[in-house]
């Protein structure tokens, strides 16, 4: 800081200083410029009752000397030679001035003087020593005092200057405290900017920020922050100046685009008044929208980036902005920055320290969950090896025991009744097969989790694999008395699906064995199979006990079972359901579940298709070798049913006729117009049946179409228009078949040839 010199001093010694500063003024070059009190002051006002200043002006000397006249013919004399004390000299007398009328040349000399007083230097070492000279024999009880700025002594042109310097350096201090004491960085900003506009007197104070970013968002699909420049911090004199919070119309600012960077390197814009300052038309409307009469804005660099501006405000009146002021406010921006920074280091601090809770959070429920699954899958361990023993000693016992007790008899000679050595026998077999079946998952789930286990994908009829599976769980479902149903949605043409059909099939029966397990008798199960596109989906829905569905997710996972010994009620080891999900997975496809209690339980299975190629018809399976009859006339037969086909293929053959046997594809029709059969024999299962049959009608050579039924039709009018020409009864009896087929072998031979 600046030294300043205070003194009491004679009247002759107080002109003796003066007369210096006008010789210095006379003996420097041109520039220098020293300005008085009687240059400012009126003339009607004796010099003995004004107070005396001389300010010396240039580029060597700059000094400035203010006297105090006192009683007895005395000056308190005050030299200063700090550039801030000379610009709030000028700032304090600009204000004084503004009662009086100032010529053009005044006003213009005061400006030029201030703009004089932002460079001014200290006082040289030779102005120095002669202004010592003068002091130095003054005896009239002088005291030389040295203080720090803002120290001027009690002149009533610096007296104010004096205290609005203690009262910036407080609000200065306190704002360092905060910082210092780590306080929130965006609660000193709006302390602060409140405490500075009351200091100054201003009618609005704000904060201009740059990229603010618009509050995120979680919503699926939202659009990304975006970020844009607003007032965030304001501070108003009273309820009749209007807010501007939150104001980011940056039209205006856009049409300069060089503006930033010069408040980058640390410009500040000074507008005393707005309708006499040089503005483009769409700032100056803005203005006068947002109430600015004059404006002082100052830069905010946080690390050497533009964050923002401090922005003061007069709204109604013009004001002319001090030196003293643009540095307090210059001081004020800066130390605002460091709050910002301190605010920002925090926020990334605290940042990084939630997001290092968070994984410790997640790195403690991962080890909880681990800790848990650990537990669950050492008693799942234990559980399946007390339900795998109790699996294994049932059937066991049961072979064991009836194989003795068979042994001992035999051992007797005694005769053993036919029907009970049958049953015997008969439960020593399903005990068996009951192992093989236990075993032969063993190993399908081992081989499936090591990836030994491969697809054998294949084109397969879905109607053919659904009525096999049907077929297999058939005796399981009589055993109970329940209805066991096939709801087969697929249309004729897309029964060809390629995909793994064994594997499709255990996966069915898995799930309709468990349908019938876990359903009460006079229960309901039922298959259903529909496709898409590209997908076909099988569902197995039963009525039985249901599921809690908390307890749905257990259900695919390995050794799982949902009741605990020793209260279980149903056997198994928990593996079936796990088998078919893997199964599910290999093909591309995926299980779910849906159940209620006591309502039942859906499962659907859904399969892609292995193969996209185009699919390739089967093959005619050929009847048993036989002679060709003298007619050479073919007949096909359309029969899901290997047994009913063999009896039907075997009298036509021994009857010398040539017969097809066609396994209900959808490929049955192109078949039949390649063969140019003399008749077809439908039987009343094929679900194709119909359109089949109208396919036929659309053929050149249109073969007859017998339907097979198991009772007479009560619709064989429908029938007859919808295309069949007679239908056999079951059981076949030989002798009307082969009357009826001689017959339409005659009427085709004695047919006259198309010429």
């Amino acid at each position: 800081m600046a030294e300043v010199l205070r003194r009491i001093v004679s009247d002759s010694k107080f002109e003796e200083l003066c007369q210096l500063w006008q010789r210095v003024a006379q003996q420097d070059n041109r520039d220098t410029v020293l300005v008085t009190d009687a240059d400012l002051t009126r003339e009607t006002v004796p010099a003995a009752e004004r107070e005396r200043f001389h300010l010396l002006l240039g580029p060597e000397v700059n000094a400035l000397l203010l006297g105090n006249v006192l009683s007895g013919g005395r000056y308190e004399a005050m030299i200063a030679p700090s550039p801030d004390a000379i610009a709030d000299f000028l700032d304090t007398l600009a204000e004084r001035l503004e009662q009086q009328t100032l010529s053009g040349e005044t006003e213009l000399a005061l400006a030029r003087w201030r703009s004089q007083a932002e460079v001014a230097r200290n006082l040289s070492m030779a102005f120095w020593l002669e202004v010592m000279e003068v002091l130095t024999p003054e005896r009239l009880g002088a005291e030389t005092i040295a203080t720090n700025y803002p120290n001027f002594g009690q002149t009533e042109l610096v007296r104010e200057a004096q205290q609005a310097q203690q009262i910036q350096a407080r609000i200065l201090e306190e704002v360092s405290f905060q910082i210092r004491e780590n306080q929130a960085g965006f609660e000193i900003i709006e302390l602060t900017i409140e405490q500075v506009r009351r200091f100054l007197q201003l009618d609005r104070l704000v904060i201009y920020q740059l990229e603010v970013s618009t509050p995120e968002t979680s919503e699926p699909g939202a659009a990304e922050p975006q970020r844009y420049d607003t007032v965030t911090f304001e501070a108003v004199a009273g309820p009749d100046i209007p807010s501007i919070l939150y104001f980011n119309d940056e039209t205006c600012f856009s049409q300069n685009p060089d503006c930033r960077d010069r408040y980058r390197r640390g410009f500040s814009l000074a507008v005393d008044d707005v309708q006499n300052a040089n503005m483009t038309p769409c700032l100056r409307q803005l203005m006068e929208r947002l109430k600015i009469r004059a404006k002082l804005v100052m830069p905010i660099l946080v690390k050497e980036q533009l964050w923002g501006f401090l922005i003061a405000h007069a709204c109604y009146r013009p004001r002319r902005w001090r030196q003293r002021e643009i540095k307090f406010l210059r001081q004020v921006a800066d130390y605002l920055a460091i709050a910002v920074y301190q605010a920002q280091s925090f926020q990334q601090l605290q940042v990084q320290q939630d997001r290092l809770e968070a994984q410790v959070n997640q790195r403690a429920e991962e080890l909880q969950t681990a800790l848990i699954a650990a537990e669950m899958a050492s008693q799942a361990k234990n559980d399946f090896l007390r339900n795998l023993s109790h699996e294994l000693r049932t059937p066991l016992t049961s072979v064991i025991g009836l194989s003795n007790t068979l042994l001992h008899w035999r051992k007797l000679d005694k005769i053993i009744p036919a029907d009970k050595e049958r049953r015997y026998l008969q439960s020593i077999q399903n005990s068996g097969r009951r192992l093989l079946t236990l075993i032969d998952d063993l190993f399908d789930l081992s081989e499936l989790q090591t990836g030994k286990s491969l697809l054998n994908v294949r084109q397969f009829s879905l109607i053919l694999s659904a009525r096999r599976v049907i077929s297999a769980v058939q005796d399981r479902a009589n055993l109970k008395q329940m209805n066991l149903e096939l709801d087969f949605r697929v249309p004729y043409s897309q029964d060809v699906f390629a995909g793994d059909s064994g594997r499709i099939e255990q996966m069915l029966i898995q799930l309709l064995d468990n349908g019938i397990k876990f359903t009460p008798s006079n229960g309901l199960v039922v298959l259903r199979i529909w496709r898409s596109q590209n997908e076909v989906y099988f569902q197995v829905e039963d009525s039985g006990i249901g599921v809690d569905a908390e307890k749905l997710p257990l259900l695919f996972e390995t050794f799982q079972q949902l009741e605990r010994a020793p209260e279980r009620t149903y056997s198994g080891i928990g593996l079936g359901l796990a088998l078919v999900k893997q199964l599910a997975e290999m093909h591309r496809g995926q299980i779910e579940v849906q159940s209620v209690v006591g309502q039942g339980t859906t499962f659907t299975i859904r399969i892609p298709n292995q193969l996209e190629v185009t699919p390739v018809p089967p093959a005619p399976v050929p009847a048993p070798a036989g002679e060709v009859g003298p007619t050479s006339q073919t007949i096909v037969l359309v029969e899901p049913e290997e047994l009913a086909a063999s009896i039907i293929c075997e009298i036509l053959t021994n009857a010398k006729y040539g017969a097809v046997w066609l396994v209900d594809s959808p490929t049955a029709a192109n078949q039949i117009e390649l063969l140019q059969p003399l008749l077809v024999i439908l039987d009343e299962h094929v679900i194709n049946a119909g359109e089949i049959t109208r396919y036929l009608q659309t053929l050149p050579l249109q073969p007859q179409i017998w339907l097979v039924c198991a009772a007479e039709p009560d619709n064989w009018s429908e029938l007859q228009a919808f295309g069949f020409n007679d239908y056999l009864l079951r059981p076949i009896q030989p002798d009307q078949l082969l009357s009826k087929v001689n017959a339409i072998a005659e009427a085709a031979d004695s047919e006259p040839e198309n010429p």
